[in-house]
Parts: structure tokens; C-alpha cells; sequence
């Protein structure tokens, strides 16, 4: 609300505001005492601020949030929300005060004011469709019938989606290859890894691909660089990685040689 119309509103409102607040009284309800008790009709963004302003006390709940219903409804819907799912509260509701809610407004409703109906719906692993093993005559409408009929993908569908194999895709900083089809495998690989392995074959475990000029977007052979794990964290740390090529291959092999040292000396302490 504009805040020039604020400043029509009388000095006495503030006093009346500060002589009424209570834990008991809703900042709702004192809207409405101010235009019983004074006369005057007052935006409720107004007595919002005033108990911000001299942090007033008020009772909180249901009644201070986007008001879809009554004070009595509100009360009501609280005695019966336990163990109930929406759908049956918004049932619930309209046949009791004729009230149609949609399920969104009652899930809504229920995080809003903070009173889960304790009605667990998750669904857990190995749990059985309800549908599972009826024929669509048994539970599903001719009309749905044939609505789900012209949606179902054929046998031997491609989605639209689908990326062919070779495909090359850049997630944040580094590029990706499909080398595969299907859900039983990992189709997309890293595609640096993807050319050292088209060429030296697997990356042996424990070790890890460095890129060279320090761009991931270069994936030239040449530019890959086999490093035992380990060694670019103390390249990076002792020496500094640059964006040359030459002085970062002798950088990791400063690293590696550190590295090597330090295990020597652990071994002659140890003895």
C-alpha cells in the first residue's frame, strides 16, 4: 500500500494499537476492533508494521496467513487433518461448508499453518501399484482409454531428446562423450578420458588425467598428461600451475620427484 496513505491514518491508532496488543489477539482481529471500537477502516499491512515496529505481541497460527478460509473453517480443518490424506480433507471441507478447495491449496494450507496431517505418502521400494495387474476396463474410462492410447510410445520409439552416439556435450567446465545406449550402463564418459583410452588404453586405477595447458576444453592427446593421483595437488601447492604447456611439465615432474623424496625420508625415519 502506498506509503502516502498511511500518513492519512490518526495518531490514535498507534496509541489504541499499543494499549490492546496481546498474545491472545490476532493482528487480524485488531483490524477489525480498530474499525468496531474507532470507526475507521485501516489496511492490515498498517498494524503489521506498528507490531513489527514496537515488537508487539500477538497471537500467531492460522489466522495470519492468505485467509482461503474462515476463522471457523481454519478451526474445524484442524480437528480433522490428522491421518488424512488432502484429497479427503478437500472432500472433507466441501461437504461440510461447500467449500471446493483444490489438493494443491489444501497441501498448501497445511505447510502454511504448519499442521502435517501425519499421513505418510511416500512410496517405498518394492511397494505395489494399486493398478498392477488390472486390465484399463477395470479401472481407467473408455474415454481415458483412448487419450492414453494416442500418447503411449510405440515399440522401437526414439525420443525426440535422444543424442546419438559420439555426441559431444559440455557440462561446466568439462566435455562429455555418449559412447553408449541404454540403462544398464554408464553412457556418457569424459572425453579427455575418451581419447587417452582410444589410444593408450584404460587410465590404471590410482592415476589421473592432467590437462597440460591447464584448459579442460583441451582434449588433444598431446595436451593429456597420465599423473599418479596426488601429484597435481603438490604441483599446486609447492610450485603453482601455469597456462604454458612446457614449464607445467616440468612443474609436475618437480612434483613427482617431491614426492618421491618425501617417501625416501619417511622410510629412513621409520627405520
Amino acid at each position: 500500500m502506498p506509503r502516502g496513505v498511511y500518513d492519512r491514518y490518526p495518531a490514535e491508532i498507534t496509541e489504541y494499537i499499543l494499549d490492546h496488543a496481546s498474545p491472545e489477539i490476532t493482528r487480524r482481529q485488531m483490524v477489525e476492533m480498530i474499525h468496531q471500537d474507532l470507526g475507521i477502516e485501516i489496511h492490515y499491512d498498517y498494524v503489521k508494521a506498528k507490531y513489527l515496529k514496537y515488537h508487539l505481541p500477538a497471537k500467531t497460527g492460522v489466522y495470519e496467513h492468505n485467509r482461503i478460509l474462515t476463522d471457523e473453517q481454519s478451526d474445524w480443518l484442524v480437528t480433522i487433518i490428522q491421518g488424512r490424506t488432502s484429497e479427503e480433507i478437500r472432500d472433507m471441507l466441501e461437504k461440510k461448508f461447500g467449500v471446493r478447495l483444490t489438493t494443491k491449496q489444501i497441501r498448501s494450507w497445511k505447510k502454511n499453518h504448519k499442521t502435517p496431517s501425519g499421513f505418510d505418502t511416500k512410496w517405498r521400494k518394492g511397494q505395489r501399484p494399486w493398478c498392477a495387474g488390472k486390465a484399463w476396463d477395470e479401472f481407467m474410462p473408455k474415454e481415458a482409454q483412448e487419450n492414453s492410447r494416442r500418447t503411449l510410445f510405440k515399440k522401437g520409439n526414439i525420443p525426440a531428446n535422444q543424442k546419438p552416439l559420439g555426441t559431444i556435450t559440455q557440462r561446466k567446465e568439462y566435455l562429455w562423450i555418449k559412447v553408449r545406449e541404454g540403462k544398464e550402463q554408464k553412457n556418457w564418459i569424459l572425453y579427455q578420458r575418451y581419447i587417452w583410452e582410444q589410444a593408450n588404453g584404460p587410465v590404471p586405477e590410482g592415476y589421473r588425467l592432467c590437462f597440460l595447458d591447464g584448459n579442460p576444453l583441451n582434449c588433444k592427446l598431446e595436451n593429456l598428461a597420465l599423473l599418479p593421483v596426488g601429484v597435481l595437488a603438490v604441483a599446486n601447492k609447492s610450485f603453482g600451475m601455469t597456462n604454458d604447456a612446457e614449464i607445467n611439465k616440468t612443474i609436475l615432474k618437480a612434483a613427482e620427484l617431491k614426492i618421491k623424496i618425501s617417501a625416501i625420508e619417511k622410510k629412513g625415519k621409520e627405520k
